[in-house]
């Protein structure tokens, strides 16, 4: 949407950061599991080769190297996740680590490879969380950090695993009819008329569906209250998830016209693109493209 937005007013992409804000919901489980199998099924050497922005992209047939952009160090550095505690200008909140990052970016830089480099092959997608104050922001980061290394330690894991909720518990009725989640986005490119760097301001907010799973009680609440309490990046989409998953169904089933002649492991913004954003506004998932920040 940002990219495509972009392009219609003549601007070159440079980056697109999105920024997760308010959110109603539980802990996702899911998420957590997901996370803690990661870690536990790979080796050290794997990953660190998961570090890499590009760790998603198709490889070479004959080296089975990842394909990916000959950039200068500092362009590359910037494409890389980031840990650090950190203070937006562009909307003014303080922001913190998004959990979620180490995926979502890999399936951008995907997307930006499989479709030719529409992007641009210097192009920039990265993730932060809004913080309520610079306080939380510091927690967070910080926690975050700590986390990172115990998932590395195999006791510390398996203590993880003891704590963590049941798979089979659901959010409640009221996370269900009431949950929402909103998030803010800032695209920055250079005016092709003017040669001026320019931004616009978008936003995705999603309402009547939990945001994530229910968490257990009592000393299991202890592992949540870092991550739910202070950090709404754990929120992963349930009831909205679902939303997403059968309308890209939906979409193979009675819009195979859209389908891009591209085949393989496709992402979504390359097999679906405006046609599934389309679908799930009408669901309730609002994307929007701003005059300025809000």
């Amino acid at each position: 949407m940002m990219v495509e937005t972009m392009k219609e007013r003549h601007i070159t992409p440079k980056s697109v950061v999105f920024l997760a804000d308010e959110s109603k919901g539980s802990a996702s489980v899911g998420t957590l599991t997901s996370i803690l199998m990661l870690f536990e099924k790979n080796s050290i050497g794997e990953l660190l080769r998961m570090l890499s922005p590009f760790y998603l992209n198709p490889r070479d047939e004959r080296t089975s190297t990842v394909l990916s952009p000959k950039l200068p160090w500092l362009s590359f550095f910037r494409k890389l996740d980031s840990y650090h505690l950190g203070y937006d200008r562009h909307v003014k909140r303080w922001t913190a680590p998004y959990i979620m990052q180490a995926i979502d970016t890999r399936i951008v830089n995907r997307s930006n490879a499989i479709s030719g480099w529409s992007y641009g092959e210097s192009f920039v997608y990265y993730e932060r969380m809004i913080a309520k104050n610079f306080f939380i922001a510091a927690l967070v980061t910080f926690a975050l950090a700590i986390v990172d290394v115990l998932l590395l330690l195999p006791p510390a894991r398996m203590i993880l695993k003891m704590l963590l909720p049941r798979l089979d518990r659901g959010p409640n009725q009221d996370l269900l009819d009431n949950g929402y989640f909103g998030m803010k986005l800032v695209g920055l490119g250079t005016d092709q008329q003017t040669g001026k760097d320019t931004k616009i301001f978008g936003s995705i907010f999603a309402e009547h569906g939990d945001p994530g799973y229910r968490y257990g009680k009592g000393l299991r609440l202890i592992l949540f209250l870092v991550f739910v309490l202070l950090n709404p990046a754990l929120y992963a989409y349930d009831r909205q998830t679902a939303k997403m998953v059968t309308e890209a169904a939906l979409c193979l089933a009675k819009t195979p016209t859209h389908s891009p002649q591209v085949y393989g492991v496709l992402t979504p913004s390359v097999a679906f693109g405006k046609t599934l954003r389309d679908r799930l506004f009408e669901r309730g998932i609002e994307f929007r493209v701003e005059e300025e920040a809000n």
